[in-house]
């Protein structure tokens, strides 16, 4: 019980500094309100980015559009095929028997 009435009184007389501590005031002015501002903006972000992406995902628009990836296959085959134009049958049983003969 004792203890709890100097808790007490100890709360007042913090409170009672903060009323004059323009430090205090200055931080509840414009940290505080600033931080809430920042936090709301970037909490409204992420929301927002977490919600379309769901809509996204639950509507099956992502699937909508095919992506083409370009891996250069095509132009590896297109130069193969050209190799191949200059090779006789006759080149082709020879590279084959050197290769079997391995």
């Amino acid at each position: 019980m004792f203890t709890a009435l100097i808790f007490k009184i100890f709360k007042a007389v913090k409170s009672a500094t903060k009323v004059v501590n323009p430090f205090y005031w200055l931080r509840k002015a414009v940290i505080d309100t600033s931080l809430d501002i920042a936090m709301h903006k970037l909490m409204e972000g992420i929301i927002s980015i977490v919600g379309e992406e769901t809509v996204k995902i639950y509507s099956k628009r992502v699937f909508d559009e095919e992506m083409k990836i370009d891996t250069g296959v095509d132009d590896i085959a297109l130069d193969c095929s050209e190799q191949m134009k200059d090779v006789t049958g006759e080149d082709l049983e020879k590279y084959l028997d050197l290769e079997s003969k391995k």
